[in-house]
């Protein structure tokens, strides 16, 4: 699934037709997608009990975060494709003057992909992607779970509500606004380097092929850990047995 590696520069290295490889890497991607990828979609996660949860607020708060509840982070991400022959309007972000198709992930301190849902034509806002996957009531059940009010944190883009939180906008910040900004800022950038690990091993991947390759980064992520995650957070990802835990 890393790009650009094409079939018929595999048929001689593995010594298989293009059409045997197409079929055999056709197979494995629906076993993995049906086997693991509910793991994408659901919070019911071995490896987020409650001193999980705590233990990722606790990261965030050392790094400087402004909360000591935050646990995760939100962010949208769009993936441009090319023009589509209907609906381009749909399709169509004007923020990034490109035909995009939008996924939303939560992602924790260590780089672990949490949830993640897509896909969204690109004129989709981020607040209804997340209106989507009713992520507001799926957090707040996981709060009375937990027995304590926690938080996931995004960008401007998010309405606030008890279980999530945003920067400050507006042109006219106060100095403590924008302190509070950066501040904020230097943890969320988690939810950025977590996604684009992704593209940095499995870029090639269209909607089932995208969970799969989201799948596959947190095994990675589990066994090698994430540099950049773990200075920012100086947490380490459960082990691989622990995250494929049955659920």
């Amino acid at each position: 699934m890393a790009y650009p590696s094409r079939w018929i520069d595999l048929a001689d290295l593995l010594r298989l037709d293009v059409t045997q490889l197409s079929r055999i890497y056709n197979t494995l991607v629906d076993w993995l997608y049906s086997k693991h990828c509910h793991r994408l979609e659901s919070l019911d996660q071995p490896w987020l009990a409650r001193e999980d949860v705590e233990h990722y607020a606790r990261a965030v708060y050392r790094r400087g975060g402004r909360y000591d509840n935050c646990w995760a982070f939100v962010d949208g991400t769009a993936r441009p494709i090319c023009r589509p022959g209907a609906d381009q309007r749909d399709y169509y972000s004007g923020h990034y003057r490109l035909h995009v198709l939008k996924w939303q992930s939560i992602v924790a301190p260590d780089g672990l992909i949490v949830n993640l849902w897509g896909l969204a034509e690109g004129r989709r806002h981020d607040c209804f992607m997340l209106a989507q996957r009713n992520l507001i009531a799926r957090l707040q059940a996981k709060n009375e779970e937990w027995g304590k009010l926690y938080c996931v944190f995004g960008d401007r883009g998010y309405v606030i509500s008890d279980v999530v939180q945003r920067s400050f906008e507006g042109a006219d910040l106060t100095e403590e606004e924008k302190k509070f900004n950066g501040d904020m800022a230097s943890c969320r950038i988690v939810v950025e380097c977590g996604i684009g690990k992704i593209g940095q091993y499995f870029a090639f991947g269209n909607y089932q092929q995208n969970s799969v390759s989201a799948f596959l980064t947190n095994c990675h992520t589990s066994v090698y850990g994430f540099v950049i995650a773990t200075s920012i957070s100086n947490t380490d990802s459960p082990d691989l047995e622990r995250h494929l835990d049955k659920n």
